[in-house]
């Protein structure tokens, strides 16, 4: 079949603007993702560190961290709890890294609380 030559012409804008919009959809896609990751790299949290040892970083995902994204944030205030509970009732003589381990565990517990609040969940 022919097309007339308007026809064809019309359709090949169409295209041209089609694949315009894609591009530009995708390049506003990628700076959002990129601010997000510059936030989370620029981001100080209680999950970007650990108080006596590294056996958690070394992990890919921290386990309170893991709970959260499994749970939500009731069962990381559950966690919480336990954990902190556990860290108040030790007697293995580090007293005051004891203290430091829960006082992380409600750091992150707060900042996971600020989220919710903001309605902004992982």
């Amino acid at each position: 079949m022919i097309w007339p030559e308007g026809l064809l012409y019309a359709q090949q804008e169409v295209r041209r603007i089609e694949r315009a919009k894609e591009r530009e959809e995708r390049e506003e896609r990628d700076q959002f993702y990129d601010e997000i990751l510059k936030n989370m790299k620029n981001r100080k949290s209680g999950l970007d560190r650990q108080v006596g040892g590294d056996h958690y970083k070394s992990q890919r995902v921290e386990p309170l961290e893991l709970t959260y994204l499994n749970f939500g944030y009731e069962g990381l205030r559950a966690s919480v709890y336990t954990k902190v509970n556990k860290y108040m009732t030790r007697d293995k003589g580090q007293h005051i890294e004891n203290l430091e381990k829960a006082a992380h565990c409600l750091e992150i517990l707060i900042e996971k609380a600020k989220l919710e609040l903001k309605g902004e969940t992982t």
